[in-house]
């Protein structure tokens, strides 16, 4: 009996549902929770002229990784690292 897939091609529906930029695989948080409810969905960032700008990137993602990712959608399915917002 064999664990997971050798050649890689098959993927979860947590795989499938994950955008880039977000923390953790979708699906992963609490149930019926999306990203635009997230504390962490959104944040002010600063540009080269010290202007600052509000983009929709995961701020957990940037925490994580160390690097602003792309803007991720507000009906995705939320991960672990989902805390409402206020």
């Amino acid at each position: 009996m064999t664990i997971g897939n050798p050649a890689l091609t098959m993927r979860t529906p947590e795989q499938n549902a994950t955008a880039p930029g977000m923390a953790f695989f979708a699906h992963t948080g609490p149930i019926g929770t999306s990203c635009g409810q997230c504390k962490f969905r959104g944040y002010w960032r600063k540009s080269a002229k010290d202007k600052q700008y509000h983009v929709s990137g995961c701020l957990k993602f940037k925490q994580l990784a160390g690097v602003h990712g792309p803007a991720i959608g507000r009906d995705l399915a939320s991960c672990k690292y989902f805390e409402a917002a206020k």
